[in-house]
């Protein structure tokens, strides 16, 4: 019984190791991708940053408001 619970929590600690890597790797690509590695001292990249969340939350609750006006 012993020798099972041993082997299932070593298949557990596997388990976490490779979904982890897994995981933290596309993470990073996404990270990358989205731009996660600009200039903190550059004012323009920071403004524009800033520009990018604000017209992305804008689009989102513009589309909710779309969607709840139209199907409810």
């Amino acid at each position: 019984m012993v020798e099972k619970q041993q082997e299932a929590l070593r298949d557990l600690d596997r388990l976490q190791q490779q979904s982890e890597t897994i995981g933290t790797s596309t993470m990073a690509k996404i990270a990358k991708a989205a731009g996660a590695e600009i200039d903190e001292n550059d004012p323009i990249e920071l403004l524009g940053k800033k520009i990018g969340r604000g017209l992305g939350i804008i689009a989102v609750i513009g589309l909710t408001i779309y969607l709840a006006v139209t199907y409810f």
